[in-house]
């Protein structure tokens, strides 16, 4: 028999999980037979390009190209797009995944309605309310939640932020964890009198939940960015970013995703003849300013400190510095961590951007 959701009555820092509960078949022959078809007389399909696509490398390729379907298929889209040739006219296969994987690229990058025809739907289990209320101001997208009338609030889980006791310590932890549990005595006292649960409405922004929303790629792909900021509340955000973009990567694969994946909004950046990344602009300078002169007690974002040229201030809480970092080193592109000299298998070495000058002095001498 069915009942309400229930929790475990537990108080601690636990982070979200994303999974992956539907996307649309066929992502990358989706977005590809979409742009073509709206181009040339021709149709394609989204499964047939899909399906050469993914087995570029699979040992029964000969099977595909003897296959007078398959090998006319790829003849055509070698005729149809020149532009995208190596020169490597003596393996069509290669030519051929070349060819789909640049215009998929093409098709993400410039931000056109194609790439509203593939979406995902997720469901993040052990959300709390405060991130909820984030994700609904992005307007492109549906959400279905588990509300007060689905769930027997007496025993909700609540998470502690990490900073409570990071910036706190026990003596905040202590304060916390109490002013949770009373909540939920509350809840137990007042349903004990008669009142409907889902009336009491005391939960705080911290109780867990589950949220399922969906949304296409090109909404989720502005979505990504505009969180995957140093300003953008990294322990809300963080965890599930994370697990987006490693989502998004088994969908379409690194060689077409990691160029619009981790790349926070903040920055535009290019790369100069030496393959070097070069950062163009840098949009919040004002905010960072404030935390550079100590108006905000939060740390620096290091692309800000890169972009203009300056130290870490040395009143810097380090550590609080290194559990933004250990989140951010996991979501940013290899672009932004060339940039910063952060390695992402090893979070702990330390670039010259994330220390202050005093440090390195005393290293130094």
């Amino acid at each position: 028999m069915s009942k309400r959701m229930s929790g475990s009555k537990i108080t601690d820092e636990i982070n979200p999980t994303t999974e992956l509960i539907s996307r649309t078949e066929n992502p990358i022959g989706t977005l590809f037979a979409v742009w073509h078809n709206s181009r040339n007389s021709r149709k394609v399909k989204a499964n047939d390009i899909e399906t050469l696509y993914r087995d570029y490398k699979s040992i029964f390729k000969d099977k595909y190209l003897n296959n007078s379907y398959n090998r006319e298929l790829i003849d055509y889209i070698i005729e149809t797009y020149p532009e995208y040739l190596t020169g490597n006219e003596s393996h069509v296969y290669e030519e051929f995944h070349n060819i789909v994987k640049e215009l998929v690229k093409l098709i993400i990058k410039c931000d056109v309605p194609a790439s509203e025809f593939v979406s995902f739907e997720f469901c993040i289990d052990a959300a709390n309310i405060a991130w909820r209320e984030q994700l609904v101001r992005a307007r492109k997208l549906h959400i279905w939640m588990q509300t007060s009338r689905t769930a027997d609030l007496r025993y909700f889980d609540a998470t502690r932020m990490h900073n409570i006791e990071l910036r706190g310590g026990d003596e905040a932890v202590k304060i916390y964890d109490e002013a949770i549990e009373y909540i939920r005595e509350v809840y137990e006292k007042l349903v004990q009198l008669g009142v409907p649960v889902e009336d009491i409405r005391l939960t705080p922004q911290t109780m867990l939940h589950r949220v399922q929303f969906g949304v296409d790629l090109r909404n989720l792909l502005k979505l990504i960015g505009k969180r995957a900021s140093w300003i953008a509340q990294a322990s809300l955000w963080a965890p599930i970013t994370a697990d987006i973009i490693s989502i998004l990567r088994d969908s379409y694969g690194s060689e077409i995703i990691d160029d619009f994946v981790g790349i926070c909004e903040d920055i535009t950046y290019h790369k100069n003849d030496n393959g070097e990344v070069i950062i163009d602009s840098y949009k919040y300078i004002n905010e960072n300013d404030d935390r550079y002169y100590g108006k905000d007690p939060q740390p620096i974002d290091p692309l800000y400190a890169i972009f203009t040229g300056r130290t870490m201030p040395e009143n810097t809480d380090i550590e609080f510095y290194d559990y933004m970092k250990s989140m951010y080193i996991k979501m940013w592109n290899d672009d932004i961590l060339s940039i910063l000299g952060w390695d992402r298998d090893h979070p702990e070495k330390l670039s010259r951007i994330d220390r202050p000058e005093s440090y390195w002095n005393k290293i130094n001498n």
